[in-house]
């Protein structure tokens, strides 16, 4: 596959049509060509960088319009997808839910009622994507699922690659969707057709292994009975963690989770 796309990348070059222009006519006059241009119907990744000839800029006008239009269907239909996901099903809390639904619902009128550049409708699509491209979780994946069904091909920056990669979660909250849902999606197809068995093992030990370091680090401060100066906003963390997944009991007595919380709420900086 890397081929393949190495090969169209190389022969979607701009560069190509001003050769063409340039060495296949023997009527350029003033970087313009005087005969048809033999690529007038040829179509680049990237439009933005048609140079030199009359017919060239007509083309590129008219491919950079048919870029934008599409692109900004493609942008329409993903924003009914999201909120038809958070309508239809219980994968956010209340005040999460009407965000996302309010900020789609925003954006689809603005679209639809204004003018946008291409490269203003590239910077709305990861305002949108920002939530489901730094998250882990049911609804995350469904969300993509919906979006190949739908043959919208927008970049997606998946969470799971980066923990593989660095053996690890990015922030708190990404953890916390993997440790919740991870039972859930890691028999999806789509989970299945990324990674192989040997990774969806190894994300597995990654969550294990964060519950873990976690559930130490709160220990450690409760036989202490302190806060260690540097460690105040993981330890802020830790509790998120557990209270999130519903750890308390696998780990602590009830009486052990209130003198955490006595602890960090007594807590002093220096």
């Amino acid at each position: 596959m890397r081929v393949e796309l190495g090969f169209k990348k190389l022969f979607n070059l701009p560069a190509l049509l001003l050769l063409f222009c340039i060495f296949g006519s023997n009527k350029i006059k003033d970087g313009k060509c005087y005969e048809p241009c033999r690529f007038e119907n040829y179509r680049f990744s990237n439009p933005a960088l048609f140079i030199h000839c009359d017919r060239c800029r007509a083309l590129k006008k008219t491919i950079v319009t048919d870029t934008k239009s599409k692109y900004k269907e493609q942008l329409l239909r993903t924003i009914k997808i999201q909120n038809d996901l958070v309508n239809d099903f219980d994968f956010f809390d209340a005040k999460t839910k009407k965000a996302i639904i309010t900020h789609g619902v925003y954006w689809n009128e603005r679209l639809t009622n204004d003018h946008f550049t291409l490269t203003q409708l590239k910077s709305i699509t990861n305002d949108i994507l920002t939530i489901w491209k730094e998250s882990i979780g049911i609804a995350t994946e469904m969300f993509w699922n919906e979006l190949k069904k739908n043959d919208i091909d927008f970049e997606r920056k998946d969470e799971l690659n980066f923990a593989l990669q660095k053996g690890r979660f990015r922030r708190v909250d990404i953890g916390m969707g993997a440790k919740k849902d991870w039972t859930v999606i890691k028999d999806f197809d789509s989970i299945k057709d990324r990674f192989s068995q040997d990774e969806i093992e190894k994300i597995s030990n990654i969550i294990d292994s964060d519950e873990k370091r976690r559930f130490e680090i709160l220990k450690k401060c409760l036989r202490k009975k302190e806060i260690p100066q540097t460690q105040y906003l993981k330890f802020g963390e830790c509790m998120a963690y557990m209270s999130n997944c519903r750890l308390w009991d696998k780990y602590f007595s009830k009486s052990d989770v209130k003198e955490l919380y006595d602890i960090w709420e007594n807590f002093e900086s220096n």
